[in-house]
């Protein structure tokens, strides 16, 4: 009984749903032109190989061919046998990674993430769960990067599906949360001018407002009884609540741009797990 172990170059641009081909070839350092290999059946009984659980053999192929010495490392040296073609054993193994695990650990949980990130576009803008979550989803995104690339070293020339999946939903995820920051100082930020005319129009109309479901709040009048106190010496130190038009105006358009960034979050997700 002889062992024999051997490697195949790997090609993991599909990881963990990859197909891998490795051709094995068998022949003699000596006595080549004298030895032959034949089968006389191409093929093997599956029954008897014997793999561990992430591979599962689908197909195994072997057969004699004639080959031209290639494990000789001195082809010139042969004197006078250059005509005669030795035979080689040849296999053709073409294994299937089993990923079922891999969608419990890896795929549920990006899933998850991705939803909860297009949840955060819903949420309160002036609540803190919304800048939370994101901070929380970027810690869990590097976290999952950092695993896979010590788990599994990419190769040089190219990169793995999950690799490039988890990255782009981590620039998402990045964006998203730049966009809960300017979206929140819009809405907490005291403003004396409202947006421009035409942006307001454009809110206030309600073709806009049941597309985007932007809300419908209705203006109060200024309570000047109900003053907050600044920096003392300030002759400023004294202004009337943030509840004018101006502010309510501002308010909205921050909901607004909350519902594109939605849509674009939408498209670039849809764009992610396609591609």
């Amino acid at each position: 009984r002889s062992h024999l172990q051997t490697r195949c170059q790997l090609d993991l641009r599909q990881w963990p749903w990859d197909t891998q081909t490795c051709n094995i070839q068998l022949g003699f350092w000596t006595q080549a032109d004298t030895l032959q290999l034949i089968l006389f059946e191409n093929g093997t009984e599956l029954e008897l190989q014997k793999t561990s659980s992430e591979w599962v053999v689908e197909r195994l192929d072997a057969e004699s061919v004639a080959a031209k010495r290639p494990w000789l490392l001195d082809l010139g040296s042969d004197d006078g046998i250059d005509n005669i073609l030795p035979t080689a054993l040849t296999f053709t193994l073409v294994l299937k990674r089993a990923s079922f695990g891999y969608v419990y650990i890896l795929v549920i949980p990006l899933l998850v993430m991705v939803v909860m990130s297009l949840a955060c576009f819903w949420m309160d803008t002036l609540g803190k769960e919304k800048l939370a979550t994101n901070c929380l989803l970027l810690l869990l995104l590097s976290g999952f990067l950092l695993s896979l690339e010590s788990s599994l070293p990419a190769p040089a020339d190219h990169t793995p599906y999950l690799f490039r999946v988890y990255s782009w939903v981590l620039a998402v995820v990045t964006c998203a949360t730049v966009v809960s920051v300017v979206v929140t100082n819009l809405t907490i930020t005291s403003h004396f001018q409202p947006p421009p005319r035409i942006l307001c129009a454009a809110l206030s109309s309600p073709f806009l407002g049941t597309l985007f479901c932007l809300p419908k709040p209705k203006a109060r009048e200024p309570n000047y009884s109900q003053l907050s106190e600044a920096v003392v010496g300030d002759f400023l130190s004294l202004v009337p609540e943030c509840d004018s038009g101006a502010n309510l105006s501002w308010a909205i358009f921050a909901v607004f741009c909350d519902r594109v960034a939605f849509i674009l979050a939408l498209i670039a997700y849809s764009a992610i797990f396609v591609f």
